[in-house]
């Protein structure tokens, strides 16, 4: 269990205590609130998104970003790997930071001429009020699947969490929700108690009111129509599969709602690329594609997507992550192992884990005719996928996208799927 989730306890007794009749009771996020007074409160000056969901929230905030920046606005971005304020990148230890690391954020892309932020919330963020005190014209919810059960008691404890950013919806503003979600309804339901706020669905089903019709795709990206209540136009992002489609619709809905012309839009989504996400860095003799997939959900999908270009084998390198959702790990050993012809389970970032003990519980429940291989060293495991690839086998890694460190035991090693993979083609 992560330590917030017992710091939370933590709170919650201090919080019952302090309110017994004897104690003068101070209410700790409230100073949180504060902090917009000490910075000047720059959200004021910022047309602020901001993108909820286990997967996708990246490649939105990338997608919106890239449409904004073509509008000729200047934007701060907040997410999972960087911070963004206009060309500046700032490394990004959350993807959610505390609330005086916003504000401090804020107060410069403010200083920098911003006019837009776009940022991811995460679960995490939501359920500890890092964002009470900031204020969004468009919410966007990109979808719900299993993750973060380390520190959410159960599913509907993470939906909660999330749900929490429609809250934080201004009166004019606007909620996106995937349509296509299992539990869209649920979502729905939540989004329009948000009384004055106006709710839009996208998705590729067709009761979505941002929908695609007429998808193409292939291994450098896709093509499809993009279909709103009064109008349709083509589209071309550079990422294959459905759920990237899903993606696009929800930066094109923002986009629309904040004003932006549909020329911008096409041109925005056309040029957006997203490190770790289906990126491709093999060669046509040893195709290879790496990406942050590291719930299962995700994995599925990129799997799924990949299968589509896999013109021999595919070659799966899976892994999971130590001091984290360990429920999740049976699930991605089983995806990993029946959606391609052969798995190599590795290591993540084991912090205080024992790699074995990882893979251990990735292997439970594989049934015996599966195609696998266990290899706890993941340069080596990467090594392996790379050498026992022939002709027209697609390579896929999974896991670490773009990220350039590991995390074993106490210490920060750098790593990068990417930069193993093109020593090994240039060996």
């Amino acid at each position: 269990m992560g330590i917030w989730k017992h710091c939370s306890r933590v709170y919650k007794q201090i919080k019952y205590c302090l309110r017994q009749p004897n104690f003068s009771w101070i209410d700790f996020f409230r100073l949180c609130q504060r902090n917009r007074y000490w910075f000047w409160h720059p959200q004021r000056w910022l047309k602020t998104v901001g993108i909820t969901g286990t997967n996708g929230k990246t490649t939105v905030a990338h997608f919106l970003s890239q449409i904004l920046k073509n509008s000729g606005h200047t934007v701060g971005q907040l997410g999972t790997h960087n911070h963004y304020i206009g060309d500046l990148c700032l490394p990004s230890a959350l993807t959610t930071p505390n609330s005086v690391t916003i504000h401090h954020l804020l107060s410069y892309m403010v200083s920098e001429n911003a006019s837009h932020l776009v940022m991811e919330a995460s679960s995490h963020g939501l359920a500890q009020d890092r964002l009470r005190d900031l204020t969004f014209l468009v919410a966007v919810f990109t979808n719900l699947s299993q993750d973060h059960l380390d520190y959410h008691e159960n599913m509907e404890d993470y939906l909660l969490a999330k749900i929490r950013l429609f809250h934080l919806v201004r009166d004019d503003g606007l909620i996106l929700v995937n349509t296509d979600d299992a539990r869209a309804d649920t979502i729905l339901c939540h989004a329009r108690r948000r009384l004055n706020r106006q709710v839009r669905t996208f998705g590729l089903s067709s009761l979505a009111d941002l929908r695609a019709i007429g998808i193409k795709s292939t291994l450098n990206g896709t093509s499809f129509e993009a279909v709103t209540p009064d109008q349709s136009f083509a589209v071309e992002i550079q990422l294959p599969g459905q759920h990237n489609v899903s993606n696009a619709l929800a930066a094109l809905g923002a986009a629309q709602f904040l004003g932006l012309s549909n020329n911008m839009i096409q041109k925005g989504l056309k040029q957006t690329v997203v490190a770790g996400r289906f990126e491709s860095v093999g060669n046509e003799v040893k195709p290879v594609i790496v990406d942050f997939a590291h719930s299962p959900k995700a994995l599925e999908c990129l799997l799924k997507t990949a299968r589509q270009f896999a013109q021999n084998r595919l070659i799966c390198v899976a892994s999971c992550n130590g001091d984290r959702d360990r429920s999740k790990r049976p699930l991605m050993g089983q995806i990993a192992t029946s959606l391609s012809d052969h798995a190599i389970l590795t290591s993540g970032s084991p912090r205080s884990e024992r790699a074995e003990h990882i893979l251990a519980d990735m292997q439970m429940d594989l049934e015996l005719n599966r195609s696998y291989q266990v290899t706890p060293d993941r340069r080596l495991a990467i090594e392996i996928a790379l050498d026992m690839a022939t002709d027209q086998d697609l390579v896929v890694i999974a896991g670490r996208g773009c990220e350039a460190f590991i995390e074993i035991g106490a210490n920060t090693i750098p790593f990068d799927d990417r930069d193993v993979v093109r020593s090994f083609l240039t060996e």
